[in-house]
């Protein structure tokens, strides 16, 4: 393979239209963004009141060398309003209480391309009659750079642009989201990638353009009996290019959670990309631990070379479900 046949791929990957599996790669895939949606929509930061930390690590088509990987920590808040005391003992809230902040890592590494950001999120949080709107920016910078030892040609040192390669470049860019929620049901809309930064990772004048990528994701809780739950949630995915022309690559995550206690759950979706693939899902909370993990079975022919994908999510919360609605009584 020579250089100029592997940029062309990497242009596929950056912005290219010939297979959505390369769209999606853009930004990392999480199979359990409903546990923390935080990652996909910066208006989610603070939302619930709870202070919560995420950490996530996915391994995708196990058994298939450099198959692409996942890591991510997230950490977000609600700036809670201060109360001060008012005439006959009673508590009146101040003007604070409607800020969420968040900060969150990643890092994602595809083949011989390795891409890392970090970014920081303000939010805030208007209350309307038993919901709340909230809008969200994240700001952040990424890291992408070529592993050479990854790669192989046919003669390294007749290729003119095989020193140009192993470079980091860092890009600026932004996040931006609007995102309502009440006590049963959410639906928000996202954009990543805001400023379709240009990679330009050799000095041959290309540059390969960082799609905006688009997220609009929904859920609603319905009460079973006294103990059970039923969350239905889907996730739509698409981006710039495809947003101008046909939608017919784009991907979409359907299917609910069944919940047993507020304690134990399982999920089941169904994913349209790669043929199709179904998304097995379970965890369970402890006190503050929450414990999830996913597992992701393709029907596209990769699948007979692999053990699947598998994906891991602790996370820490904290806060009681007192805490987390104390904010909607001060409004």
């Amino acid at each position: 393979m020579g250089i100029k046949r592997f940029l062309l791929m990497l242009a596929c990957l950056m912005g290219g239209n010939i297979f959505y599996y390369l769209h999606a790669q853009q930004l990392p895939l999480y199979s359990q963004y409903i546990q923390n949606i935080f990652i996909l929509n910066p208006a989610a930061a603070g939302h619930d009141g709870y202070t919560t930390y995420n950490m996530t690590a996915r391994r995708q088509w196990i058994g298939y060398k450099d198959g692409p990987q996942t890591y991510s920590a997230s950490g977000q808040m609600r700036l809670l309003k201060k109360q001060k005391a008012v005439a006959q003992g009673k508590l009146q809230g101040g003007r604070s209480g409607r800020v969420g902040v968040g900060a969150n890592f990643f890092g994602d590494i595809n083949g011989a391309i390795t891409k890392m950001g970090i970014g920081g999120t303000y939010a805030y949080h208007i209350y309307f009659q038993n919901s709340q709107l909230s809008f969200g920016l994240t700001g952040k910078i990424m890291q992408v750079g070529i592993d050479k030892n990854k790669l192989s040609f046919e003669d390294n040192s007749s290729e003119p642009l095989w020193n140009q390669l192993g470079k980091n470049i860092y890009i600026p860019d932004a996040q931006v989201g609007v995102y309502w929620s009440s006590i049963k049901g959410f639906i928000g809309l996202s954009v990543d990638q805001l400023f379709e930064s240009a990679v330009s990772l050799t000095s041959n004048d290309v540059d390969y353009r960082m799609r905006r990528q688009y997220y609009l994701l929904g859920g609603y809780n319905f009460p079973i009996g006294d103990n059970y739950d039923l969350e239905p949630s889907f996730l739509i995915k698409t981006n710039e290019k495809i947003l101008k022309g046909s939608l017919a690559t784009s991907q979409a995550d359907i299917g609910a959670r069944f919940f047993i206690g507020k304690m134990y759950w399982l999920g089941c979706y169904y994913r349209t990309a790669y043929k199709g693939t179904y998304i097995l899902s379970l965890g369970m909370r402890y006190n503050q631990f929450i414990f999830g993990y996913a597992f992701d079975y393709s029907s596209s022919g990769i699948t007979n070379a692999t053990y699947g994908s598998h994906e891991f999510v602790l996370a820490l919360k904290f806060g009681d479900s007192a805490r987390r609605y104390r904010w909607i009584e001060r409004y």
